[in-house]
């Protein structure tokens, strides 16, 4: 096929230059998701699988589009042509199904090679994202509109059409509006969770008529129930009855994606007792207690500073359990609001809080897991941790998840939280290995039971705290941008953030130079611009030399600006986002131009 795929320009356009894009991949029968995945978008960190069954499903990935030097909107990723030998770029196309624009000048690629795939995006200032998607041929405007919940407008315009009639071509790039998907909302900075696209095989026509059948149900359904209330006779009007209807509603279905398998789950939400991914769950004790085998050490996984962590398995899934000494009455009103709220908040770089149990003197919060754990184990001796020391790019796209994640509880949640506990044990990897925020609302509950000033306790925790937060108690969104700062330079040097401020007794003490000495070396000795020459000595033996010199330095940069002693100095997390993204793109590039056929220099991210 050939495929009409041409990049969307951003000549001279006021819209921004960088954002969160997705691709839509069509499955086949006997394609494998995950395969799919990891041969066609490895270098996606964003990536999502959707594992299902069925034979008509598609692959979404979550992408970074950016406006490139040629003034068109662009992501990247990276092809491995195998043993193959002499691939062309009709080849490549056609294995990406019209999503890889190759310009018409591409060479053909010998075996063992590795090709630089540019993948078309669009990205806008209005409220929505957009999904680079190849229609099937049963697919019009308007049944697009309907099964992706878009707008026909905003399809209309993105796309350039002047009638909603106008004809889909075949194979070739269209541009969809998306703000949620399978009820999943997408905010600015979160990519598209595992999920499921079901095709809709009904025409509009079809649409319609179902909904007029609903609505002439509802019609009936409402006369019957005025029926009964003239006539006295509602029969659940009884307090009792009532009782017994909100307890026994109709069975519900809810879908859970296997994030190890092709398969997809579909449970009766009664009778297997599943989370409801909406709801704050109220556990029994005892429940999670057996989770955790009484909390044996096997489960252990931590301390801290507001007491212990531990891994659960409750009603069939995996758990992070933080486990906090409670004074009695202290679960207040405050708290309980405070965790519905927190439980609203959804994103793919968020360790979210599913719900909690509690006795007379210990409160257990329950996180969703992360298979891989903290950060920290990841940079600091992997490989005496049986872990593949992480890349350069795998580093990069480590700090803008933990970004992204910030950006949003800070601009695009409902609340904007400051998260107050950033640091390198708190950042977690999930089993996409995916950065995480992780710890997120455990300040801010802490505080509902009169717990949240111990966080200065944990002097291992002292280097990752803002001056003003140390001295002043106040903290602000610039307060987590500074513990940031320091997640970011620990992502660089490999060393471990320690405080410079103790005492003849040895022991520290929470004040303003509870920097890491590391840091400070860096703020003072750092010029600007820097000099290559300058950094070498901090950066991560565990990287082997195998970085881009002038990107250390940008990044390093970042991270110099993020721990600026005035917070006004500090960037916003949306302004980090934008650099590193940058950043990452020229990695891609700087990778796929050092990597030639050598899967040393591929940029497969180890352990990512």
């Amino acid at each position: 096929a050939v495929f009409r795929n041409d990049p969307v320009s951003c000549k001279n356009s006021t819209v921004i230059k960088t954002c969160q894009a997705y691709l839509g991949y069509h499955l086949y029968a006997t394609d494998s998701a995950a395969d799919k995945a990891k041969i066609l978008f490895s270098d996606q960190m964003n990536a999502n699988a959707i594992y299902v069954n069925g034979t008509d499903s598609s692959l979404f990935v979550g992408v970074n589009c950016s406006c490139t030097e040629d003034n068109i909107f662009l992501a990247y990723t990276k092809y491995h042509t195998g043993n193959n030998s002499n691939t062309s770029s009709d080849d490549i196309e056609s294995m990406y199904k019209g999503l890889a624009w190759m310009p018409s000048d591409s060479d053909s690629y010998q075996g063992n090679s590795t090709v630089t795939i540019r993948l078309p995006c669009k990205c806008d200032d209005d409220d929505w994202k957009y999904l680079s998607y190849i229609p099937q041929s049963e697919d019009t405007i308007s049944s697009l509109v309907v099964q992706f919940d878009s707008n026909l407008t905003a399809f209309m315009d993105a796309n350039n059409f002047s009638s909603e009639n106008a004809i889909l071509m075949d194979d070739t790039l269209y541009y969809i509006p998306i703000q949620q998907v399978n009820g999943v909302l997408l905010n600015s900075s979160m990519t598209i969770p595992r999920m499921v696209k079901e095709r809709n095989k009904r025409s509009w026509s079809k649409v319609l008529t179902i909904m007029g059948v609903t609505g002439a149900g509802l019609i009936l359904m409402i006369a019957i129930i005025a029926g009964f209330i003239l006539r006295g006779r509602l029969p659940w009007r009884h307090k009792n009855h009532w009782m017994y209807l909100n307890r026994r509603p109709g069975p519900k279905r809810i879908n859970i994606s296997n994030s190890n398998s092709d398969i997809q789950i579909s449970l009766s939400k009664e009778t297997n007792n599943m989370i409801d991914p909406g709801k704050v769950i109220s556990f029994r004790f005892e429940e999670v207690v057996t989770g955790t085998f009484s909390f044996s050490q096997k489960n252990f996984v931590s301390h801290s500073w507001y007491g212990s962590s531990y891994t659960a398995c409750l009603r069939g899934q995996q758990f992070d359990i933080k486990k906090i000494q409670l004074a009695p009455n202290k679960l207040t009103s405050e708290f309980l609001k405070e965790v519905k709220n927190l439980r609203k908040l959804h994103h793919t770089n968020l360790a979210s809080l599913i719900g909690y149990a509690s006795n007379e003197v210990e409160l257990l919060l329950i996180y969703e897991s992360s298979e891989h754990g903290p950060l920290d184990n990841h940079l600091h001796d992997p490989t005496a941790k049986g872990l593949a020391p992480l890349t350069w790019n795998a580093r990069l796209q480590i700090a803008i998840d933990i970004a992204r994640g910030l950006e949003y509880i800070h601009d695009d949640s409902q609340f904007h939280y400051v998260h107050c506990g950033i640091n390198t044990s708190s950042m977690l990897r999930d089993a996409d290995v995916q950065g995480k925020v992780g710890e997120f609302g455990l300040s801010k509950l802490l505080e509902t039971i009169g717990s949240a000033a111990c966080v200065t306790k944990d002097t291992a925790k002292l280097a990752f705290m803002a001056p003003e937060f140390l001295n002043e108690g106040r903290s602000t969104f610039k307060t987590d941008v500074y513990s940031f700062g320091v997640v970011l330079f620990e992502l660089l040097t490999g060393q471990r953030a320690t405080t410079d401020s103790q005492n003849s007794t040895g022991k520290e003490t929470p004040q303003r130079s509870a920097v890491p000495p590391m840091t400070l070396r860096m703020l003072k000795d750092f010029p600007r611009p820097l000099k290559i020459s300058q950094i070498t000595n901090w950066v991560d033996p565990n990287l082997f030399s195998v970085y881009p010199e002038h990107l250390f330095c940008k990044t390093a940069e970042i991270a110099q600006r993020c721990l600026e002693e005035n917070p006004l100095m500090r960037p916003n997390m949306r302004d980090v986002v934008f650099s590193l993204s940058h950043i990452l793109l020229e990695s891609i590039e700087w990778d796929a131009a050092l990597a030639g056929g050598s899967q040393v220099f591929s940029g497969l991210r180890q352990g990512r």
